[in-house]
Formats: structure tokens, C-alpha cells, sequence
């Protein structure tokens, strides 16, 4: 997902010189790819993404303190608790079917916030570079160079290799 942004370079085979400096970084850099891309990914990881992968958020959780008092009588019990089976049946489920539509959209929502905060990070990383960055397009093609770091910098490019190899572990 982190070099998504950069797929646009993709088209690059299509373009010329000139149009290679102005269509990189623009659109899949842009503030408005950073909002509508995110809900559309996050829903399309949440159906088909990797499973188990997603935080959880546990129905008692999501259904406040008085569910979770009631599913704490037996800590070991692996069945439903009341409000789990009736929710589930309201929603056309088994008790012993999917998570439903809550953990779903728990899923989704989080999902979508993980794609945000990689487009995001990528799009202010390439901002700091001195080629920079058309985050307002298509409103401005003016970029954004706050030239503070080289394209690939060792500094930054080494850190988050071994956080990715320690994160891989």
C-alpha cells in the first residue's frame, strides 16, 4: 500500500518528458486521492482483503459497559451472550454465523484509517524532498518542496527498511 501512490508512474511509457514531471506526483499525491481513495480501499480489504489482519473490536466493546458486565458471568464460555444471539438473530444470523455487519464495518473504518495513514505518510515524505509534491491538484499544480531530505536519503530510506524487517519478524 505504501508505494501505491506511486503507480502512476505506471503511465510513464505514454508520456513524455515533460508530461512525466507534471502527471508523477499529482493526482495519486494529491489531498483529494488522500480522502477518496481510503474509504473505496478500506472497503475492498475489508471484503476481500487478508483475513485476521484487521484490528478487532470485540461486540461487547462496541456495545458499552452493560454488555460486557453481562458477558463477564462466565469468562470461559464460548457461546453468545444474550444480547450477541439477539443481535444476531435481528440481523438474519445464526448465533453461530459471521461477525455481522458490526465487525465489518469495524473492519472497514479500520481498514480505511491504515490506507489514510500510508497515503498520507508517503504524500508529506515526498513533500520533503526537493522534487516535491502536487498535493493541491487538481486545484493548484503548484508542488510542495520543503527540499529537506534527497529523493532517497539513507537517513530516512534505512530506518524504515528495518522497521519493515523487524515488523516482518
Amino acid at each position: 500500500l505504501g508505494v501505491l501512490p506511486d503507480a502512476d508512474a505506471l503511465l510513464r511509457p505514454l508520456l513524455d518528458d515533460l508530461g512525466d514531471l507534471t502527471w508523477h506526483r499529482s493526482l495519486t499525491h494529491s489531498a483529494l486521492f488522500c480522502l477518496a481513495a481510503p474509504p473505496l480501499l478500506g472497503a475492498a480489504l475489508a471484503r476481500w482483503g487478508p483475513r485476521g489482519v484487521a484490528p478487532e473490536v470485540t461486540r461487547a466493546a462496541a456495545d458499552g459497559p452493560s454488555a460486557s458486565a453481562a458477558g463477564a458471568s462466565d469468562p470461559g464460555e464460548d457461546s453468545p451472550s444474550a444480547g450477541e444471539a439477539e443481535g444476531s438473530r435481528a440481523s438474519g444470523e445464526s448465533a453461530a454465523g459471521s461477525e455481522g455487519a458490526l465487525g465489518e464495518a469495524t473492519s472497514a473504518r479500520a481498514w480505511t484509517l491504515v490506507v489514510a495513514l500510508v497515503f498520507a505518510t508517503h504524500v508529506l515524505l515526498d513533500c520533503c524532498t526537493t522534487w516535491g509534491t502536487q498535493v493541491g491538484w487538481p486545484l493548484s499544480d503548484a508542488p510542495v518542496a520543503l527540499c529537506t531530505v534527497s529523493v532517497i536519503d539513507p537517513l530516512v530510506t534505512l530506518p524504515l527498511l528495518a522497521g519493515l524487517v523487524l515488523a516482518l519478524r
